[in-house]
């Protein structure tokens, strides 16, 4: 038993992954890697804001998730993202991986004043 159609759920039923058709029933989204990049979307800023008041509040599991997620949407500006990821490292006491997000930041923009110091700070030297 083979269908092409996409699984739908009556129009009743909420999801978070799904979107409306023209007859109200929720349809599946395609999986987020085929999506076009966008510059800063809603959910990239929904998961940097979740990521960073993650950070604030001491809670580096959490932020690791949000800015993780933010990396899988592929953002066209990922700099921040990998120095978030790299500060959530750090606050779990994983040097080289917060050392690799930062290098990781640094590659999407040299300039990053904020990862050049993380940098050092890793390496021992400020």
């Amino acid at each position: 038993m083979s269908s092409t159609a996409p699984p739908t759920m009556p129009s009743t039923a909420t999801t978070t992954n799904g979107t409306r058709n023209q007859v109200g029933r929720i349809v599946a989204r395609p999986p987020i890697g085929s999506l076009p990049t966008a510059p800063l979307s809603e959910d990239d800023e929904a998961h940097s804001r979740l990521g960073a008041l993650s950070l604030d509040l001491g809670h580096a599991k959490i932020a690791e998730r949000e800015y993780q997620a933010v990396l899988d949407l592929k953002p066209a500006d990922p700099a921040a993202a990998h120095l978030g990821l790299a500060l959530a490292y750090k606050m779990e006491n994983r040097p080289d991986q917060a050392r690799d997000e930062v290098i990781s930041a640094l590659e999407a923009a040299p300039n990053f004043k904020p990862a050049q110091k993380l940098l050092l700070e890793l390496s021992g030297k400020e």
